[in-house]
């Protein structure tokens, strides 16, 4: 297992909306099994009470009762997935003629 004061920024990230968090490759690959080792130990990933702890902070922020700031003081890895599913949104390309594509394009789409 990892020391948490081995751990460096960004070598953890949980993904949206499932609030699950996953190893990245910003890891070092020398300490990647460790830090496997210590998701699955500590239930850090997938485990059912975290995700859920998690899945109400994000529903806290989706629902307005949170700032993405207040997000961030209380749950800064899941501030970071937010920041990162909206840079990523704005970074999708719109519909080929440069037209902006309706929620309902964007669905059908899918």
């Amino acid at each position: 297992m990892l020391d948490s004061f081995e751990v460096g920024d960004g070598w953890f990230e949980v993904i949206l909306p499932s609030c699950q968090m996953v190893l990245t490759d910003r890891c070092p690959p020398e300490l990647r099994d460790r830090a496997q080792t210590m998701l699955k130990r500590l239930k850090l990933g997938h485990g059912e009470e975290i995700v859920s702890v998690r899945q109400e902070w994000y529903r806290m922020y989706c629902e307005g009762e949170l700032s993405l700031e207040g997000l961030a003081r209380w749950a800064p890895l899941i501030a970071r997935a937010v920041r990162k599913q909206r840079e990523q949104a704005t970074a999708e390309p719109a519909a080929s003629d440069g037209a902006p594509r309706s929620a309902q394009e964007e669905a059908s789409s899918a």
